[in-house]
């Protein structure tokens, strides 16, 4: 993205997206293992801080919604209370079976973790910062990478990733039961997962990585010494 911000004395600003080096994924096991989850079970994952601006209560009134083998892991680091007060709307939802919170495990180790669910969830709420709604999460490169289809909520940046690469759809709104009815659409559609799958391996590995994306700023480099 290049404009003129003649009026900042600004020639040239460019978009950097902070995705990750590549590394070849496989698909794993760890997280049905580490919840000791059935076999045929299947796994939206959310994965990022336990946070309270970032609707994770919708998740949990969702699950309600989901289909017997289907489950919501979220995964993160937690901040303040937020873990608690998820934790006794589980209690009160009365869907243990449905919602798992686990702790966050080495970035080293994240991507292996990421490939052992089905597809990746950014149900961001809608109602907060444009800066929020205009935004490019870390974990959607990291879906991404570890080949995982995502399911997000209508956030414009993340809408054209998801068009421009065919990699996830769109809730058609935030309300819990449509979330979780999205949930089990995709959950439901193995060879549209695995086709999707694919064509997030490929982005990851031609596109949707830093060493695509820091040519960017090698050639911004270039064109500062060029002056």
């Amino acid at each position: 993205m290049c404009r003129n911000y003649s009026g900042y004395r600004i020639q040239q600003i460019i978009l950097l997206r902070n995705v990750p080096i590549y590394h070849t994924t496989v698909k794993t096991n760890k997280l049905r293992q580490h919840l000791n989850l059935p076999k045929n079970s299947r796994i939206a994952l959310y994965q990022g801080n336990i946070q309270p601006d970032r609707g994770l209560e919708r998740l949990v009134r969702a699950a309600a919604y989901l289909e017997p083998e289907n489950v919501i892991v979220i995964m993160g680091q937690n901040i303040g209370t937020t873990r608690m007060e998820l934790a006794q709307l589980i209690t009160l939802q009365q869907v243990h079976e449905h919602i798992k919170i686990i702790p966050p495990v080495p970035y080293k180790d994240l991507l292996s973790w990421t490939a052992s669910a089905d597809i990746g969830l950014t149900i961001i709420p809608l109602d907060y910062t444009r800066n929020m709604r205009t935004c490019l999460p870390n974990k959607l490169f990291e879906y991404i990478q570890a080949g995982l289809p995502v399911l997000s909520s209508p956030l414009e940046a993340v809408r054209e990733i998801l068009t421009t690469y065919d990699v996830g759809n769109i809730v058609r709104s935030m309300d819990p039961a449509d979330v979780g009815m999205a949930i089990n659409t995709m959950l439901s559609q193995p060879d549209e997962l695995a086709r999707m799958r694919a064509n997030a391996l490929q982005a990851a590995q031609q596109d949707l990585c830093w060493e695509k994306e820091s040519q960017k700023l090698l050639r911004l480099y270039q064109q500062f010494l060029a002056n």
